[in-house]
């Protein structure tokens, strides 16, 4: 007994460590599992993977869900105040290449709505060539961590990632990874508004005085993923704060928030007819899915046009 109470006496945590690592595994334990209902609803319903913008949306969730393990370890390495087998650090590791993933996947969704809307004539095998090549570089990246040359740490005690500069190529890494992050999301918001612009000219032309809903719809989901993640990435990877709870704590909570709470709440926001079979459980599901023509909606539909997602 007189063993346990001394070790309970040099054993005394820090409170804010604790209530760090609760909320990382609360959040992963909550919000991974509603992205990935959403996910399954996509899979497997027919109506959803037969649109190439819904299969993009199962690539982006897909990585973005694969983060949710090592979250939920890094939450429990801090109330423990280590490690286990370092499994913790490797799990995280995933959150390196996954968000430069996340990024480039996000720019070919904008490919794909700007092909769909603007009915573009060029193949639709690019955006699977460049999700293959996503997933073979996020890949590769991650294995590169493991090397002697790049490292990216999670440690008890300290609230936020961060790469191993002791090691000789990480900043190299770390700037071509935000290189390619920040040039996504740029060249995706131009993209959006690019559509935008394109459905306004679209509806007057027509001499419609019908709402922006659709319009709307889509500049919403664009303008708040782009101004997050803009945010984000310029704070962690340009803002060279020091490495205090005060600072890291709110960034990595960004970084969990944006990707495990910020995607469902929009997917349920703007698509009426996913909401409504996320919340049924049992019976018989009504109709889920609506096909329509944005751009039918502004024009008489010429023969053959194609038709896009209603994001209602």
């Amino acid at each position: 007994m007189s063993f346990v109470i001394c070790y309970y006496d040099e054993y005394k945590m820090d409170p804010l460590q604790i209530a760090v690592g609760v909320t990382y595994m609360v959040m992963s334990l909550f919000f991974v599992p509603c992205y990935l209902r959403i996910i399954y609803i996509y899979v497997m319903s027919k109506k959803y993977r037969s649109l190439e913008c819904y299969r993009i949306m199962i690539h982006i969730g897909a990585i973005q869900c694969l983060m949710g393990p090592g979250v939920f370890l890094y939450g429990l390495m801090q109330i423990l105040d280590f490690d286990p087998w370092n499994i913790g650090n490797y799990a995280m590791r995933v959150m390196s290449p996954a968000v430069r993933m996340e990024a480039v996947m996000s720019l070919v969704l904008a490919l794909n709505r700007l092909k769909v809307i603007c009915q573009l004539q060029y193949p639709q095998a690019i955006h699977k060539i460049i999700l293959i090549v996503v997933w073979i570089l996020g890949a590769t990246q991650y294995c590169l961590l493991y090397t002697p040359w790049f490292g990216y740490d999670a440690k008890p005690g300290v609230f936020s990632t961060h790469y191993n500069m002791s090691k000789p190529y990480s900043y190299e890494l770390q700037q071509l990874g935000s290189y390619i992050m920040m040039g996504s999301f740029a060249v995706s918001f131009v993209i959006y508004a690019v559509i935008i612009g394109y459905l306004i000219r679209l509806r007057h032309r027509a001499g419609l005085t019908s709402s922006f809903d659709k319009e709307k719809h889509i500049l919403i989901y664009a303008g708040i993923r782009f101004v997050v993640d803009v945010s984000l990435g310029i704070t962690f990877n340009y803002g060279h704060f020091p490495a205090v709870p005060i600072v890291d704590f709110p960034i990595l909570l960004g970084y969990v928030l944006n990707n495990f709470f910020m995607p469902p709440l929009l997917y349920l926001i703007l698509n009426r007819s996913l909401r409504e079979k996320f919340f049924k459980i049992g019976g018989t599901m009504s109709p889920i899915f609506d096909v329509v023509s944005t751009a039918n909606t502004m024009r008489p539909p010429p023969e053959g046009s194609i038709k896009s997602a209603n994001f209602r």
